[in-house]
Protein backbone atom coordinates (compact mmCIF):
# COMPACT_ATOMS: atom_id res chain seq x y z
CA UNK A 1 0.00 0.00 0.00
CA UNK A 2 1.21 3.46 -0.83
CA UNK A 3 1.15 5.88 2.05
CA UNK A 4 0.57 9.62 1.88
CA UNK A 5 4.23 10.12 2.86
CA UNK A 6 5.48 8.11 -0.17
CA UNK A 7 4.56 10.78 -2.73
CA UNK A 8 8.14 11.25 -3.89
CA UNK A 9 7.92 7.88 -5.67
CA UNK A 10 5.30 8.96 -8.19
CA UNK A 11 6.18 12.64 -8.62
CA UNK A 12 2.50 13.67 -8.83
CA UNK A 13 2.13 15.58 -5.57
CA UNK A 14 1.57 18.91 -7.37
CA UNK A 15 -1.21 17.61 -9.67
CA UNK A 16 -4.93 18.35 -9.34
CA UNK A 17 -5.76 14.67 -8.99
CA UNK A 18 -3.36 14.32 -6.05
CA UNK A 19 -4.73 17.48 -4.41
CA UNK A 20 -8.23 16.09 -4.91
CA UNK A 21 -7.18 12.82 -3.22
CA UNK A 22 -5.86 14.80 -0.24
CA UNK A 23 -9.07 16.88 -0.09
CA UNK A 24 -11.30 13.79 -0.11
CA UNK A 25 -9.33 12.31 2.78
CA UNK A 26 -9.61 15.61 4.69
CA UNK A 27 -13.38 15.90 4.32
CA UNK A 28 -13.95 12.24 5.16
CA UNK A 29 -11.59 11.81 8.12
CA UNK A 30 -10.55 15.16 9.63
CA UNK A 31 -13.19 16.16 12.20
CA UNK A 32 -11.71 19.69 12.24
CA UNK A 33 -12.50 20.14 8.53
CA UNK A 34 -15.41 22.48 7.79
CA UNK A 35 -16.66 19.86 5.29
CA UNK A 36 -16.44 16.91 7.69
CA UNK A 37 -20.10 16.98 8.80
CA UNK A 38 -21.29 16.74 5.19
CA UNK A 39 -18.96 13.85 4.39
CA UNK A 40 -17.28 11.79 7.12
CA UNK A 41 -19.84 12.96 9.67
CA UNK A 42 -22.65 11.39 7.66
CA UNK A 43 -20.77 8.20 6.85
CA UNK A 44 -19.13 9.04 3.52
CA UNK A 45 -15.83 7.17 3.42
CA UNK A 46 -12.81 6.69 1.18
CA UNK A 47 -11.53 3.39 2.58
CA UNK A 48 -10.48 1.69 -0.68
CA UNK A 49 -8.21 4.58 -1.64
CA UNK A 50 -7.40 6.29 1.65
CA UNK A 51 -3.84 4.98 1.70
CA UNK A 52 -3.37 4.32 -2.01
CA UNK A 53 -3.12 7.34 -4.27
CA UNK A 54 -2.04 5.34 -7.33
CA UNK A 55 -5.15 3.11 -7.09
CA UNK A 56 -7.28 6.26 -6.87
CA UNK A 57 -5.51 7.70 -9.92
CA UNK A 58 -6.06 4.46 -11.82
CA UNK A 59 -9.78 4.54 -10.91
CA UNK A 60 -10.54 8.17 -11.87
CA UNK A 61 -7.65 9.27 -14.10
CA UNK A 62 -6.74 12.91 -14.51
CA UNK A 63 -9.47 15.55 -14.68
CA UNK A 64 -10.42 16.38 -18.29
CA UNK A 65 -10.15 20.12 -17.60
CA UNK A 66 -9.66 22.70 -14.86
CA UNK A 67 -13.46 23.02 -14.75
CA UNK A 68 -13.96 19.42 -13.63
CA UNK A 69 -13.99 18.24 -10.03
CA UNK A 70 -14.61 14.87 -8.44
CA UNK A 71 -18.24 13.75 -8.22
CA UNK A 72 -19.87 10.81 -6.46
CA UNK A 73 -22.34 9.35 -8.94
CA UNK A 74 -24.64 8.19 -6.14
CA UNK A 75 -24.51 10.95 -3.54
CA UNK A 76 -25.48 8.56 -0.73
CA UNK A 77 -22.50 6.26 -1.29
CA UNK A 78 -18.89 6.90 -0.42
CA UNK A 79 -15.88 7.43 -2.63
CA UNK A 80 -15.85 3.80 -3.75
CA UNK A 81 -14.95 1.92 -6.92
CA UNK A 82 -17.38 2.76 -9.71
CA UNK A 83 -18.96 5.70 -7.85
CA UNK A 84 -16.51 8.46 -8.78
CA UNK A 85 -16.12 10.55 -11.91
CA UNK A 86 -14.81 13.92 -12.99
CA UNK A 87 -17.77 16.21 -13.68
CA UNK A 88 -18.60 19.83 -14.34
CA UNK A 89 -20.45 21.75 -11.62
CA UNK A 90 -23.56 21.81 -13.83
CA UNK A 91 -23.73 18.00 -13.58
CA UNK A 92 -22.83 17.94 -9.90
CA UNK A 93 -25.73 20.18 -8.93
CA UNK A 94 -28.04 17.64 -10.55
CA UNK A 95 -26.80 15.14 -7.99
CA UNK A 96 -26.76 17.16 -4.78
CA UNK A 97 -28.80 16.89 -1.63
CA UNK A 98 -31.06 19.67 -0.49
CA UNK A 99 -28.90 22.51 0.80
CA UNK A 100 -28.90 23.23 4.54
CA UNK A 101 -29.93 26.85 3.98
CA UNK A 102 -32.95 25.85 1.87
CA UNK A 103 -35.93 27.58 3.46
CA UNK A 104 -38.60 26.48 0.98
CA UNK A 105 -38.14 22.77 1.67
CA UNK A 106 -37.85 22.03 -2.06
CA UNK A 107 -34.56 21.78 -3.91
CA UNK A 108 -34.30 24.40 -6.63
CA UNK A 109 -37.12 26.56 -5.23
CA UNK A 110 -36.24 29.67 -3.25
CA UNK A 111 -38.08 32.60 -1.69
CA UNK A 112 -36.56 35.95 -2.67
CA UNK A 113 -37.43 39.59 -2.16
CA UNK A 114 -36.81 41.84 -5.16
CA UNK A 115 -37.54 45.52 -4.66
CA UNK A 116 -41.02 45.67 -3.11
CA UNK A 117 -42.18 42.20 -4.08
CA UNK A 118 -41.50 38.65 -2.97
CA UNK A 119 -41.15 35.76 -5.38
CA UNK A 120 -40.71 32.04 -5.33
CA UNK A 121 -38.03 31.25 -7.87
CA UNK A 122 -37.67 27.95 -9.70
CA UNK A 123 -34.00 27.34 -10.57
CA UNK A 124 -32.36 24.71 -12.80
CA UNK A 125 -29.34 24.08 -15.01
CA UNK A 126 -29.91 23.45 -18.71
CA UNK A 127 -28.04 20.93 -20.85
CA UNK A 128 -25.25 23.43 -21.52
CA UNK A 129 -24.70 24.04 -17.80
CA UNK A 130 -26.37 27.46 -17.85
CA UNK A 131 -28.28 28.44 -14.71
CA UNK A 132 -31.90 29.45 -15.33
CA UNK A 133 -34.62 30.96 -13.14
CA UNK A 134 -38.34 31.57 -13.42
CA UNK A 135 -40.06 33.94 -10.97
CA UNK A 136 -43.54 33.48 -9.48
CA UNK A 137 -44.88 36.63 -7.83
CA UNK A 138 -46.44 36.32 -4.40
CA UNK A 139 -48.21 39.64 -4.93
CA UNK A 140 -49.81 38.34 -8.13
CA UNK A 141 -50.61 34.73 -7.13
CA UNK A 142 -50.52 34.67 -3.32
CA UNK A 143 -47.86 32.83 -1.32
CA UNK A 144 -49.18 29.26 -1.49
CA UNK A 145 -50.09 29.43 -5.20
CA UNK A 146 -46.74 31.03 -6.17
CA UNK A 147 -44.90 28.32 -4.22
CA UNK A 148 -46.96 25.55 -5.82
CA UNK A 149 -46.40 26.98 -9.31
CA UNK A 150 -42.64 27.25 -8.76
CA UNK A 151 -42.45 23.64 -7.50
CA UNK A 152 -44.56 22.27 -10.34
CA UNK A 153 -42.70 24.27 -12.97
CA UNK A 154 -39.31 23.06 -11.73
CA UNK A 155 -40.47 19.43 -11.50
CA UNK A 156 -41.69 19.56 -15.13
CA UNK A 157 -38.44 21.22 -16.22
CA UNK A 158 -36.38 18.45 -14.55
CA UNK A 159 -38.45 15.76 -16.31
CA UNK A 160 -37.98 17.55 -19.67
CA UNK A 161 -34.25 17.88 -19.11
CA UNK A 162 -33.85 14.25 -18.07
CA UNK A 163 -35.72 13.15 -21.22
CA UNK A 164 -32.98 15.01 -23.14
CA UNK A 165 -30.23 13.34 -21.11
CA UNK A 166 -29.53 15.96 -18.41
CA UNK A 167 -28.92 13.34 -15.74
CA UNK A 168 -30.69 14.76 -12.71
CA UNK A 169 -30.21 11.92 -10.22
CA UNK A 170 -33.19 10.20 -8.62
CA UNK A 171 -31.91 11.19 -5.18
CA UNK A 172 -31.45 14.83 -6.27
CA UNK A 173 -32.62 17.13 -3.50
CA UNK A 174 -33.37 14.47 -0.92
Amino acid sequence: MERHTDVSRHGLSSTRVYKTWIEIKRRCYNIKSTSYLDYGGRGISFEEYKDNFLAFLEEVGNPPSELHSINRINNELGYIKGNMEWALISKQVRNRRKLKNNTSGVTGVALRKVKNNEYFIAQWYDLNGKSNKKYFSIRKYGKSKAFKQACEFRAKKIIELNEKGAGYAEQHGK
